[in-house]
C-alpha cells in the first residue's frame, strides 16, 4: 500500500495554494473509484461517511439553553425541563440518521447518561430528551448531540 503525505498543495506556479479550494478527490481502488467533496474552508453536509450535524451546548436550568458550538444547526428550543429540539440549517436526505450523544454535569456529580429521541426524527429537526440517573428530566450543563446520515 502506497501513502501520501502533504502539508500543502499549490499550484504550478507556486502562487496558489490549492489545499483549502480542493472540492473533490477520487480514491482510485480495485476495480472501483470513490468520490468524496470536501470544502476545507466551508465545511458541508453533503459529503458521505461525515458527520451532518453537531451541537454542544448548555443546558441550564435558567430556562433558555445556550448553545455553545455547532455545525449545521439553524437553532435550539428548549420545549420544557431537559426537553430540546435541535433545528438543522441542512435538512437531513431522510430521516433514517442516527443520533447519539451524551449529557453530564460537572459541579454536582451526576450521572453521564445518553441523549434519548423524544419522537421518530424528522428531516427538518430532531427532538431530544435528557435526564439523570435514568429517568427524571434535567437541563444537564454539558450536553453534546451528533447526527450521521446519508
Amino acid at each position: 500500500m502506497s501513502k501520501i503525505i502533504v502539508n500543502q498543495i499549490q499550484s504550478a506556479d507556486g502562487t496558489t495554494e490549492l489545499l483549502n479550494t480542493l472540492s473533490a478527490v477520487n480514491i482510485v481502488g480495485t476495480g472501483s473509484i470513490s468520490t468524496f467533496t470536501s470544502s476545507l474552508s466551508t465545511p458541508s453536509v453533503s459529503a458521505i461517511n461525515t458527520c451532518k450535524a453537531w451541537i454542544n451546548f448548555d443546558g441550564d436550568d435558567s430556562g433558555s439553553a445556550v448553545v455553545r458550538a455547532s455545525f449545521n444547526v439553524s437553532s435550539l428550543a428548549e420545549r420544557a425541563v431537559g426537553k430540546y429540539t435541535i433545528n438543522f440549517s441542512t435538512d437531513m436526505a431522510n430521516a433514517n440518521y442516527v443520533v447519539s450523544g451524551v449529557v453530564g454535569n460537572a459541579d454536582d456529580g451526576l450521572s453521564v447518561t445518553a441523549v434519548r429521541v423524544a419522537n421518530s426524527p424528522a428531516v427538518g429537526n430532531v427532538q431530544i430528551n435528557t435526564s439523570y440517573e435514568g429517568s427524571n428530566a434535567y437541563d444537564n450543563d454539558h450536553n453534546s448531540v451528533i447526527v450521521f446520515g446519508n
